[in-house]
């Protein structure tokens, strides 16, 4: 038979463990719910990624096709053939404004990045950037 202080003690005990439980039910379903908008953002910056490489690849193309229009600038041609080469890198101008714009930049900031474009720099016979 159990005395009032040991069934009074029984409940706390009870209690206790029963709030116990219930504070790792609730640290568990916030794990889980962190645990998911962490897979979540992860999968966001994932294709985030991804579409930047895109982007990225296609600028890469672009400007291959400026550079090569550039050494054929370089060459003695006509001045009507120069023209259309200039044209043309114009055009490729226009595309890589609209990459970026695409991309997320506003139409001031990629006008802006295609006029103040740095050349590719130079490299030596080893390969080794040359001093300029």
């Amino acid at each position: 038979m159990t005395t009032p202080i040991e069934s009074t003690h029984t409940q706390n005990v009870s209690h206790q463990v029963n709030a116990f439980i219930d504070g790792l039910k609730e640290a568990i379903v916030v794990s889980m719910a962190a645990a998911a908008e962490g897979i979540r953002l992860e999968s966001e910056v994932a294709r985030v990624m991804q579409r930047m490489g895109a982007y990225h690849a296609v600028l890469e193309g672009i400007e291959s096709q400026k550079q090569a229009l550039r050494d054929l600038l370089k060459q003695n041609r006509s001045a009507a053939e120069k023209e259309s080469l200039r044209f043309q890198i114009k055009l490729l101008d226009q595309q890589t404004i609209a990459v970026l714009t695409r991309s997320g930049l506003s139409t001031e900031v990629a006008e802006q990045t295609v006029i103040n474009q740095l050349p590719e720099p130079t490299r030596d016979d080893r390969g080794r950037f040359a001093k300029t």
